[in-house]
């Protein structure tokens, strides 16, 4: 129409909207960010306040170096997920059933041909992401593995040096990044697999589109115009899927951190305080060991075997015995780090059992 007003309008509503756009793409990006720093952060201190929780045989059990990649490694991978997925998804999502519902508007025939391989393309997603989690897991162990390796050697350097262990501590951390270079290679090979399948499925659902659109114009059922206008739109859903085929990969990882995340907060600690239990009082050094028999593991002999000892507040006690013989655990048993499995250990006559 000539007209120039229209025209600056046009490109003034189109800076406009960049302007906006750009103010909730900020809003968006901040918000996510914010939202995912909180969850993993509120999960990190509540997993760290239920480790502490945890019985002492607990920390027998667990390397230190498992507990430590746990809170950081896995979720970290967690928290990349909650960023990516949800500021990925959503828009990728609603672009595909928008861009969907216009290519069935526009011809609900060569649509439903386009969608004719979603089968096959979902089955190879659920296949590379199950590949991925079993793998992603694996990785986040050797990762564990490397961490708890470094914690041993650096908590215990003056050993180390003291024994001159130097080359085997190398060989030892040598061969966990190794194993962990490997892993992530796999998972690298893993990946690039999926991009090339995927994109094949992609173009051979194309090259159907263009054969049948081609047959429609052809036979003159379909204007040439309305054929492109169809390929403009079909050209729009290729973003929507590869992204959303990213996230799968991203969730697939997660899925495998999460459940590593899981497993330490499914562990109940073993020793629990009695419903009635109350504080225990000032008290004496009085400490009565009677008919005490205790083992660490149901299936495993008795450590300490029908114990009797009596204290009286002030005495002055050895207790003696080869490495292994239950010193220690003899003295857990007061403070109730561990308890006992038969028999009664008292405190000025309160048995350990009945107080907090």
């Amino acid at each position: 129409a000539r007209d120039l007003n229209m025209l600056n309008w046009v490109i003034g509503g189109i800076v406009g909207l960049f302007i906006v756009r750009g103010l909730f793409t900020y809003g968006q990006t901040y918000l996510m960010a914010y939202f995912s720093q909180r969850i993993s952060t509120n999960l990190r201190v509540s997993i760290f306040d239920h480790i502490q929780g945890m019985s002492l045989d607990f920390f027998a059990k667990w390397r230190t170096g498992e507990l430590i990649s746990r809170l950081t490694n896995d979720l970290a991978v967690v928290q990349n997920a909650l960023l990516n997925t949800a500021t990925e998804t959503i828009p990728q999502i609603l672009t595909f059933v928008g861009v969907l519902s216009y290519l069935f508007y526009l011809n609900w025939r060569l649509t439903l041909l386009s969608l004719i391989l979603t089968p096959l393309f979902l089955m190879a997603l659920a296949k590379f992401g199950h590949e991925i989690r079993v793998i992603s897991g694996q990785v986040q162990r050797k990762t564990a593995d490397i961490t708890s390796s470094l914690q041993e050697t650096f908590t215990g350097i003056r050993v180390v040096k003291s024994f001159t262990r130097e080359a085997d501590e190398l060989k030892r951390f040598r061969k966990e990044n190794e194993d962990n270079f490997w892993l992530s290679m796999v998972e690298a090979s893993i990946s690039a697999t999926e991009k090339p399948i995927l994109a094949f499925l992609q173009v051979a659902a194309l090259v159907g589109v263009v054969w049948y659109g081609g047959l429609e114009v052809v036979r003159g059922r379909m204007e040439a115009s309305a054929l492109i206008s169809y390929f403009a739109g079909l050209g729009l859903l290729i973003d929507p899927i590869i992204v959303l085929s990213n996230v799968n990969l991203i969730v697939q990882k997660a899925r495998a951190a999460w459940e590593r995340v899981i497993e330490i907060l499914d562990i109940a600690p073993s020793i629990h305080d009695a419903p009635n239990a109350k504080g225990l009082p000032p008290v004496t050094g009085r400490v009565t060991f009677s008919h005490v028999h205790f083992r660490y593991e149901d299936n495993q002999p008795d450590v300490l075997s029908d114990i009797h000892l009596e204290t009286r507040a002030g005495d002055l006690i050895a207790i003696v015995g080869p490495s292994g013989a239950g010193k220690s655990t003899l003295v857990n048993l007061i403070p109730r780090f561990y308890a006992a499995t038969q028999g009664a250990v008292q405190i000025a006559g309160f048995d350990v059992k009945d107080v907090t």
